[in-house]
């Protein structure tokens, strides 16, 4: 097998990581229309039989061109195992770990001070609409979670206890609407809803 270099850029049943931006061609186009789609949509989904590329595509075409416009590319592998961490805590520590990578800030909302992390049992939802992402330089970021191998949830995951938590949370944020027990809370406090200003 060969992982690729610039002389012979094919890597044979490898799969190209990011840093193979440079030695992947051919899926200019496709890299292009797929992140046309990332970027105008809430949710898009790439699928495809095993072995033509879903993984290259996405590392080292969708990727570069993501960070390239300040987005940040956050990849998720969730582990179904009894063992493993609760679904949502796996996303929120994956998100957390990737900011922290990339030196990505935490901000309040429309504001300059620094944002605490995840609150307990704070959603995905409430999450991104309390917290701004910017760069060192102050410039807004925007994160994109990544979900590899995501039809699990379907098969190996499928009777895991948190299976439907984490399939409402995503909803909620795909569809941009406050979850339910969001709106149980705020119901039975006084004041105005806390997320007005965000988008």
């Amino acid at each position: 097998m060969n992982p690729g270099n610039r002389v012979n850029p094919f890597k044979g049943l490898y799969y190209y990581e990011e840093a193979d931006k440079d030695i992947f061609f051919g899926r200019d186009n496709l890299s292009r229309e797929l992140f046309n789609l990332v970027a105008l949509n809430g949710l898009t989904l790439v699928f495809g039989k095993s072995g033509i590329g879903k993984t290259s595509l996405l590392n080292a075409g969708l990727f570069p061109l993501l960070r390239d416009t300040d987005f940040l590319p956050v990849r998720l592998r969730m582990d179904y195992s009894s063992s493993g961490v609760p679904l949502i805590d796996q996303v929120k520590q994956g998100l957390q770990a990737e900011l922290r990578e990339n030196g990505v800030i935490e901000r309040v909302k429309g504001e300059t001070e620094p944002a605490p992390a995840f609150s307990e049992g704070e959603t995905l939802w409430e999450y991104f609409h309390r917290v701004d992402h910017v760069n060192s330089d102050g410039k807004p970021i925007t994160p994109v979670l990544v979900f590899d191998q995501f039809e699990e949830i379907f098969t190996i995951g499928k009777h895991h206890r948190q299976r439907e938590l984490l399939i409402d949370e995503l909803n909620d944020l795909v569809e941009d609407q406050v979850p339910l027990a969001v709106k149980e809370r705020l119901l039975t406090r006084a004041g105005m809803f806390p997320y007005l200003r965000s988008r």
